[in-house]
C-alpha cells in the first residue's frame, strides 16, 4: 500500500511540475510553441487547469482528472479569475501585470493542491470501469456537437462582444470607459470577456478568430457535460443523464433558424448569457442540489464558486438560479421529507450577495431596458413567437395563457415524481 501510494504521489508530482514548466515556459518564450499547441494550451492554463486544482482541494476523492468535470473546472476556473481580473482592472494595471499575477496564482494552486492530494489514493478502479461506457457514448456526442458548431454558422451579435473585447485590449488591461455606467460596472465585472482579451493578447491572436472560430468548438461541448452531470446527480442514473443529453440534443437540432432553438443556441455558447444558462448554470444546480442532500461543506463551497463565476458573466445567469431554486422550496414545501432548514439558510448565505449584483445592475440600468412597451421588447415577443410550439403568435414566453397550458400545467404536476 506505501509503495503504490508513493507511485501515486510522484506520478502527480510530475504531472503538475510539467503543466506548470510547460504554462511557465509559455509565458516567458511563447515562440517556442506554434500557433495551434500554444493556443490549445493556453486555453487548458486558464480556463480548465485552474479549475481542477481547485476541484481537487475541495473533493479529495475526486481529485484525479475526470473529462467529464470538464464543465466544473472551467467553472471554476472563471470564479478563481473574478477577483485577480477585478483588482488589475481596478488598479488600471497592464497585461504583463496580470500575466505575472496569473502564473503565480496557478503555483499557489498547484502547490495547495498537491499537499491536499498527496494522502489521497488512486480513484477506484471499479469505479472508472463503470462509467467508460456512457463516457464513450459522452465523447462521441461532444465530437458531434463540435463539428455541427464547427461546420454551423455564428450570430451577428458576436460583434458586439468582439468591440468589447478589443475595449479591453486597447486599454491594456484596465477599465474601458464607454460613458454608461451601466455597461462599465458589465465591463469591469465581466470575467469571461476579460480572459478572452488576456488569451488574444498574451497569443498576440485575433480577437475575431477567437470568439468566432476557437472558443464556440470549447463551450458548446461542455454544455453537454454540464447537463449530463446534473441530469445524472438528480437522478442518481447516468442512464437518465444520457437520455436527458439526447433529448435536449433532439430540441437543439430541431430547428434549423436562428431565432430558433438549434443552431442559435449552439452558435451563441460563447456569448455570456448563453454560456451562463448552458454550462454555469448546471454546474450550480448540481452542487446546490448535492449540498441539500448531503450537508457537506465541499459542496457548499462549490456552490459559492458557481454563484460567483454566474455574476461575473451574466447576472441573467443567477436569475435562473433563483427560479430553479424557487422550484425547489416550493417542493420542499409540500414534502414530507424536507430538507433540514439550516441547508437553505446555508444556501441563502450565498445567494444574498449575488443578489445585491443584480440590484446594483438594475439601479444603474435604463428604465427603458425593463419596459415592455419599447421597440426592443416588441422584437424580443417576435424571437419569443417562434419558440412556441403549441401556442398560437402573438404569446409571450411569459403569457398566462402559457403558463396555464395543459401541458405545462402536466409537467408541473409530474414534477415531484
Amino acid at each position: 500500500m506505501a509503495i503504490s501510494l508513493s507511485r501515486n504521489v510522484s506520478w502527480r508530482l510530475v504531472a503538475l511540475l510539467t503543466a506548470l514548466g510547460l504554462a511557465t515556459l509559455l509565458r516567458f518564450r511563447p515562440s517556442l510553441f506554434g500557433s495551434n499547441l500554444g493556443i490549445s494550451l493556453v486555453i487548458a492554463f486558464v480556463f480548465f487547469l485552474p479549475g481542477f486544482f481547485v476541484f481537487g482541494t475541495l473533493f479529495r476523492s475526486d481529485s484525479g482528472f475526470r473529462p467529464v468535470e470538464l464543465p466544473t473546472y472551467f467553472v471554476y476556473s472563471l470564479a478563481v479569475w473574478t477577483v485577480p481580473a477585478g483588482l488589475v482592472r481596478l488598479c488600471a494595471s497592464d497585461w504583463e501585470t496580470f500575466l505575472n499575477t496569473f502564473l503565480a496564482i496557478l503555483w499557489i494552486l498547484a502547490l495547495i493542491y498537491f499537499l491536499r492530494t498527496r494522502s489521497a489514493g488512486s480513484p477506484p478502479r471499479g469505479g472508472l470501469a463503470r462509467e467508460l461506457a456512457s463516457g464513450v457514448v459522452l465523447f462521441a456526442l461532444c465530437i458531434f456537437v463540435a463539428l455541427v458548431v464547427y461546420r454551423g454558422p455564428r450570430e451577428n451579435d458576436d460583434w458586439g462582444y468582439i468591440n468589447l473585447v478589443q475595449q479591453m485590449l486597447h486599454s491594456d488591461g484596465g477599465l474601458a470607459s464607454t460613458g454608461q455606467a451601466r455597461l462599465d460596472l458589465r465591463l469591469s465585472l465581466h470575467v469571461w470577456l476579460f480572459l478572452q482579451a488576456f488569451v488574444a493578447d498574451w497569443l498576440q491572436l485575433d480577437p475575431i478568430r477567437l470568439v468566432r472560430d476557437i472558443l464556440p468548438i470549447v463551450s458548446a461541448p461542455l454544455s453537454i457535460l454540464a447537463l449530463y452531470t446534473w441530469a445524472r446527480e438528480f437522478t442518481g442514473s447516468r442512464r437518465a443523464g444520457l437520455i436527458t443529453v439526447l433529448a435536449q440534443l433532439l430540441i437543439y437540432l430541431s430547428f434549423f433558424t436562428y431565432q430558433g432553438w438549434g443552431f442559435g443556441f449552439f452558435a451563441r455558447s460563447t456569448q455570456d448569457k448563453f454560456l451562463a444558462w448552458l454550462v454555469i448554470l448546471p454546474v450550480a444546480l448540481r452542487f446546490f442540489f448535492r449540498f441539500l442532500s448531503r450537508g457537506a461543506r465541499a459542496d457548499w463551497l462549490a456552490l459559492g464558486l458557481s454563484l460567483a463565476a454566474i455574476v461575473s458573466v451574466h447576472v441573467i445567469g443567477l436569475a435562473q438560479f433563483f427560479l430553479t431554486v424557487s422550484g425547489f422550496a416550493f417542493f420542499n414545501l409540500l414534502s414530507r421529507a424536507r430538507v433540514a432548514g439550516t441547508r437553505w439558510v446555508a444556501v441563502a448565505l450565498w445567494i444574498a450577495p449575488a443578489a445585491l449584483v443584480g440590484l446594483l445592475f438594475r439601479l444603474l440600468s435604463n428604465a427603458d431596458l425593463f419596459s415592455l412597451d419599447t421597440a426592443a421588447a416588441s422584437a424580443y415577443f417576435n424571437i419569443s413567437d417562434h419558440r412556441l410550439v403549441f401556442l398560437s403568435l402573438g404569446s409571450y414566453i411569459a403569457h398566462p395563457d402559457l403558463i396555464a397550458h395543459p401541458i405545462i400545467l402536466l409537467a408541473v404536476g409530474l414534477a415531484p415524481l
